[in-house]
């Protein structure tokens, strides 16, 4: 059994390599259009994945509204987010681009508000 199945697989394998010629995809014309549109929306608003400190969350929008303006009166030079994520509200800091980094303000928050954690976020590039 173990002679057939690796004599198998060397004739297969000198098959494939041994073809040659040309590869041609076919392709419906729909799918370069949103291949196009997708690297627009990517080019309009550049993010990557780093880090971000929820302060706060709430399935009431008012609750979640306040805590963000308790928040930007305190520190308005952090960019502040109010993301849903049925059925809460977030209110999440900052576009970190490593985990200490957003360490690092964490510890000047963390006794200001009631439940704060640092998460992974898509967040926006600095603005220059």
């Amino acid at each position: 059994m173990r002679i057939y199945l690796t004599s198998s697989l060397l004739v297969i394998s000198s098959f494939c390599f041994a073809q040659k010629g040309s590869l041609q995809v076919y392709a419906p014309p729909l799918l370069n259009e949103l291949v196009e549109r997708r690297a627009d929306l990517s080019k309009a608003k550049p993010t990557f994945a780093g880090y971000r400190i929820q302060i706060f969350f709430s399935s009431q929008r008012t609750t979640a509204q306040d805590e963000r303006q308790r928040f930007i009166a305190r520190y308005p030079e952090h960019e502040t987010y109010l993301i849903y994520q049925a059925p809460y509200f977030k209110v999440r800091i900052g576009d970190f681009r490593s985990r200490l980094e957003a360490y690092r303000f964490y510890q000047q928050i963390v006794k200001e508000f009631q439940s704060v954690f640092i998460v992974e976020d898509e967040v926006n590039l600095p603005k220059l």
